[in-house]
């Protein structure tokens, strides 16, 4: 177990220790000093791989920290303004890199007793990101998938199993998540939507 060290806008000069990859050896994560928010960490592997991970032009993230995970997983966490996406990538060993796997996205209810805030889950992307693609911009919007209705669509509480709600011609969801042919999506309108739709009903 590790604690994790926290840094308000940067990781600069900051030393972390964790399973960055699948075996049982503790790695290191090292971050230069800077007074920006562009600097380098240096992800050192007991097998001996290094890898510069190049932070870059996020200075929407106020709050930003880099944190070991469950084996073989980095965390990065980017917040400002009651708003946080927290990034899970994980270690492959054929490429040794790590890839983008889930994103979440948290909203803290800050606007009346109504407000009950947000949490979505994303594990659906435009194309596999690996790390070193993925540390410049920070934002939810570079990774999550948009995509308009091609046709009035019926909305499935699972796939194959269909309610009485439906969507219309050029309404655009948010794709949190995809099995088979099937999209897990999400609408916002006068109350957010969830729901399973085929994936040929977007495009």
């Amino acid at each position: 177990m590790f604690t994790n060290t926290f840094a308000t806008s940067s990781m600069s000069g900051i030393e972390k220790q964790g399973y960055f990859d699948d075996d049982d050896n503790i790695d290191i994560l090292k971050c230069e000093e800077s007074r920006t928010m562009d600097y380098k960490c240096l992800l050192i592997l007991n097998s001996g791989i290094k890898k510069v991970l190049q932070i870059t032009n996020n200075n929407e993230c106020s709050e930003f920290s880099i944190n070991a995970g469950k084996k073989g997983e980095i965390i990065f966490q980017c917040g400002s303004w009651g708003v946080n996406n927290t990034y899970y990538y994980q270690y492959d060993s054929i490429s040794s890199n790590w890839y983008l796997i889930k994103l979440e996205y948290y909203k803290l209810p800050m606007n009346g007793p109504d407000d009950i805030g947000e949490h979505i889950t994303y594990t659906y992307f435009i194309k596999k990101w690996a790390i070193d693609d993925c540390l410049m911009n920070l934002g939810k919007n570079k990774f999550v998938i948009s995509k308009n209705l091609l046709k009035r669509q019926p909305l499935y509480k699972k796939p194959n199993i269909k309610t009485k709600m439906y969507l219309i011609k050029g309404d655009r969801v948010e794709v949190l998540e995809g099995k088979d042919d099937w999209l897990y999506i999400l609408y916002h309108g006068k109350k957010d939507i969830k729901a399973w739709i085929p994936k040929n009903s977007v495009e």
